[in-house]
Formats: C-alpha cells, sequence, structure tokens
C-alpha cells in the first residue's frame, strides 16, 4: 500500500457553472513524499459540489486506488466536502 507523507488541497478551489447555470466547486486532494521538488506529486481525490438551489449534490472521486485506504487522504476530504458545501450554501440566491 502506497502512502504520502504530505496530503493538501492541490491548487485552490476551481468555482464554475453546469451546462445548466448551476454553481459548481471542485477541488482536489494531492499527496506527495518529497519536500522540495514535489516529483512525486499524485491527485488522490476529485471533490465537486454542485449546487442545483433544490438540493446540494456532492461527488467525490477516487482518482488514486490506494486513496480510499488512506485515512489522512479520507478525513482530508471529509472536511473540504463540508467546507465546499457551506461555501456553496453561503453564496445561494
Amino acid at each position: 500500500m502506497l502512502t504520502w507523507n504530505h496530503i493538501d488541497w492541490g491548487d485552490t478551489i476551481n468555482k464554475g457553472q453546469t451546462n445548466l447555470g448551476f454553481p459548481v466547486y471542485e477541488v482536489e486532494i494531492k499527496g506527495w513524499n518529497d519536500e522540495e521538488h514535489y516529483s512525486d506529486l499524485e491527485s488522490l481525490i476529485a471533490i465537486k459540489v454542485i449546487n442545483t438551489y433544490s438540493s446540494i449534490d456532492v461527488k467525490m472521486n477516487f482518482l488514486h486506488p490506494n486513496a480510499r485506504t488512506s485515512f489522512h487522504a479520507r478525513k482530508l476530504a471529509k472536511e473540504t466536502k463540508n467546507y465546499l458545501v457551506a461555501s456553496i450554501k453561503s453564496e445561494q440566491p
């Protein structure tokens, strides 16, 4: 089983809209071991939150096969999901 010394958000929260105009927030959880060069940076989990105004849909896509077994990756994904849901709710008209 592969593990990572560092697990964090990839870059920033990507904000956009679906084809129907619904707000979408998306972020990736990334993992790496290298302290300086990020030569082994890997995408672990993609989290997408869509506000359809009648509901909020959350989609988690495990991009790396070992991400499901990583406690730290799953914990950060849950915290990130909760943050994205709260953020998208706060911008609801």
